[in-house]
């Protein structure tokens, strides 16, 4: 699978990370004759380096994420037991908007 299509499925932007990865591939695989890796360390490690801080900032934004997410999980749990008829009525208001929403992209 290409690295960039899994980047994308995490956070859907993808073209200093695709960059990235096509630039390491290149250096790792530039004969295509031979399939073998031609190591270049400079660029390599460069490059390398570039991929790490990267995949720092998506990991902590993977984590950000869930978080707000489990925030949001907790806020509909009480709303479920302490007030259902608000939580109904919010249910029927997202489920109108995304019906609009839908028709709206026909």
């Amino acid at each position: 699978m290409n690295l960039c299509l899994i980047a994308f499925s995490f956070c859907g932007k993808t073209s200093n990370l695709c960059t990235l990865i096509q630039s390491l591939q290149q250096l790792l695989f530039a004969s295509s004759t031979t399939a073998q890796p031609i190591l270049t360390p400079r660029p390599l490690m460069k490059d390398l380096d570039e991929m790490e801080k990267i995949n720092a900032k998506l990991s902590a934004a993977i984590v950000k994420h869930h978080a707000k997410e489990i925030g949001l999980q907790r806020g509909v749990f009480v709303e479920f037991f302490c007030n259902p008829d608000r939580l109904r009525s919010q249910v029927r208001e997202l489920t109108a908007r995304v019906r609009a929403l839908q028709v709206k992209s026909k």
